[in-house]
């Protein structure tokens, strides 16, 4: 128990808590508050009461919400000052590189499926600073040339693989960049059109035969005529079913083939592709 003096002089040399030696109303000769001048006893009943607990715990609640909303743009302030901060305690520390190196080799997978996500998270935005980087420098643009005469060999067999690996894929880019020469909205995956094919069991949304891997990828409302290059807008189909429907939508090939009743076309217009 410190010596008796005042809340004055207690806030003057800004201390938590002052002793008067006195009796508080409730007869306790403890502590008080700097803050607000209450018994310490009287303050920690007070916190044991079940009024206070449901008092304390809405006030917590209440504070966390506001720490949710304060904190995202807080961390967007200074973040960046954290990372100077970062690099440089992992310049300055050779034990602390040695020890993130062995922890990376010992979770190479799960570090490798970690920066793969958060690239297709970002990938816009990665794109477009790798590009602004690359225009704003002709020494790296120079760099990149010259390796790449130098590798011409291994470039050559490694996109060569990578295309025999990723034929979908290649679809796919091409049917966007056709898409895009239109100025159709939309784009598409190649996930999206192995999603599309197990939706309709590799049926031909039209004729319903079997089309194995020889499929045609079709605009359920053609290009020509608005429509999106979006899965949204995609089906999968026969090669004879796709090549004989030319520049009609879906609705009215299947008019045509029998497929659906006029009612049914009318619907199938206002609603999009029927279901296959």
């Amino acid at each position: 128990m410190t010596a008796p003096g005042t809340r004055a002089l207690a806030k003057q040399n800004k201390q938590l808590r002052y002793f008067t030696g006195i009796a508080c109303l409730h007869g306790h000769v403890s502590e008080r508050l700097t803050i607000n001048g209450t018994c310490v006893e009287c303050s920690r009943i007070s916190d044991q009461s079940p009024e206070s607990r449901a008092k304390a715990k809405l006030w917590l609640a209440a504070s966390n919400l506001r720490v949710r909303e304060i904190k995202p743009a807080a961390a967007k302030r200074h973040a960046e000052s954290r990372r100077v901060k970062a690099r440089a305690l992992y310049a300055s520390s050779p034990e602390r590189r040695e020890a993130q190196q062995q922890w990376v080799d010992a979770n190479r997978e799960n570090v490798r499926k970690t920066k793969l996500a958060w690239y297709y998270r970002n990938a816009d935005r990665e794109k477009a600073k790798k590009r602004a980087k690359h225009a704003a420098s002709p020494e790296l643009r120079e760099a990149k040339r010259l390796y790449r005469l130098a590798h011409r060999d291994e470039f050559r067999e490694y996109y060569r693989e990578w295309a025999k690996n990723n034929r979908d894929a290649i679809r796919a880019h091409l049917r966007n960049n056709k898409a895009m020469r239109k100025a159709a909205p939309g784009k598409h995956t190649a996930a999206d059109i192995r999603r599309i094919y197990a939706e309709q069991c590799g049926l031909c949304t039209y004729c319903g035969v079997e089309v194995g891997d020889r499929f045609h990828v079709d605009h359920d409302i053609p290009l020509a005529r608005g429509g999106s290059n979006g899965p949204e807008n995609l089906c999968i189909a026969c090669r004879p079913c796709n090549t004989s429907k030319q520049a009609l939508t879906g609705a009215e090939f299947r008019l045509r083939i029998g497929g659906l009743s006029e009612t049914d076309c009318q619907r199938d217009l206002r609603t999009g592709p029927a279901p296959c």
